[in-house]
């Protein structure tokens, strides 16, 4: 009895979010889709219709395709990440989930540490998007209970301790970081050989993870980079920095070198004024400084939102 209540409790708990987010007719197809799943033995299987998309998300559409079976037209997706880097949450997860509705699929958001959301929306779901966040297998056996498909996603090679250790990051961090780094590393590989298939941010670390001693070249793959956006950044009508440069590290020693280098030789066949600006990281500003370029003039401004790093950016000709 204690736990028909439970269930009972958790079903309108599910069917009220629903409402929240899409009204009563949506909760309505919901509820009826999730009843019609559980009386019939076996569904009969529905081929998601492609609709009409930027080219940027076809590697979604390949997603969606492989699932097994749709009840509905617009079935749910979760992604699940305590990611708080802002501009991963933008680029990884408010991007996915704009479009994603822009194509018809619902999708929302969920910290790991709200498990009574996932578990009310799980029977509504019929996939899981893990965002670069490492889950207890207990979480993700109840994933698997609930029948959802489940992905795990990453931008970077912190996956595993063979793709860290081979990256140059512990090179460029302290003891403590890297030691730390290296126990994330594991959990994360342990959730994402746990799922389905994986997400990756580039063509080249899709080829690193089909290699097997990264440990996931079982998996199959996804390739979806970060999207462009023109509408709500366009650049103003006149450039005033010849580079902007910006990396919120501390751990940029060889990515540093390079960039003195280049600068270097941009400086000694430069027949004109030239300028960068410095975002967010003194170390980067003070190196720059201290080169005798002919020239170049290094400008500096503080760490910023985000949306304020978007709009700064714009000023210069070049990003680098």
């Amino acid at each position: 009895m204690r736990h028909t209540v439970s269930m009972l409790q958790h079903y309108i708990c599910a069917f009220r979010e629903a409402i929240r987010i899409d009204g009563w007719r949506f909760a309505l197809r919901r509820a009826a889709a999730f009843i019609h799943g559980r009386i019939e033995p076996k569904l009969r299987h529905q081929l998601l219709e492609r609709k009409t998309a930027p080219k940027s998300v076809s590697s979604l559409h390949s997603i969606i395709a492989t699932l097994e079976t749709v009840l509905t037209d617009r079935p749910m997706i979760l992604i699940i990440s305590d990611i708080q880097i802002q501009q991963c949450v933008h680029y990884r997860i408010e991007q996915k989930l704009r479009y994603l509705g822009k194509i018809g699929l619902q999708a929302m958001h969920i910290s790991p540490a709200e498990s009574g959301r996932i578990r009310a929306f799980l029977g509504l779901a019929h996939m899981v998007i893990i965002y670069r966040t490492a889950l207890p297998p207990a979480v993700l056996q109840e994933f698997r209970d609930a029948g959802v498909r489940i992905l795990f996603e990453f931008d970077d090679l912190i996956v595993g301790q063979a793709a860290l250790e081979n990256s140059g990051i512990l090179t460029q961090v302290t003891d403590t970081q890297a030691l730390h780094l290296r126990i994330l590393s594991a959990k994360l590989l342990k959730t994402a050989q746990s799922c389905d298939a994986i997400i990756a941010s580039s063509a080249h670390m899709a080829q690193l993870y089909a290699k097997e001693e990264n440990g996931l070249a079982d998996k199959p793959c996804f390739v979806i980079p970060n999207f462009v956006e023109t509408d709500s950044y366009s650049p103003p009508g006149k450039k005033d920095v010849t580079f902007a440069y910006t990396s919120p590290s501390g751990s940029i020693r060889c990515e540093l070198a390079m960039l003195t280098g280049f600068l270097t030789s941009y400086d000694a066949g430069a027949e004109h004024d030239w300028s960068i600006l410095v975002m967010g990281n003194e170390l980067a500003r003070k190196e720059l400084e201290k080169l005798p370029f002919r020239r170049g003039r290094i400008t500096g401004l503080p760490f910023s939102a985000f949306d304020d790093y978007l709009f700064t950016i714009t000023r210069a000709e070049t990003v680098l």
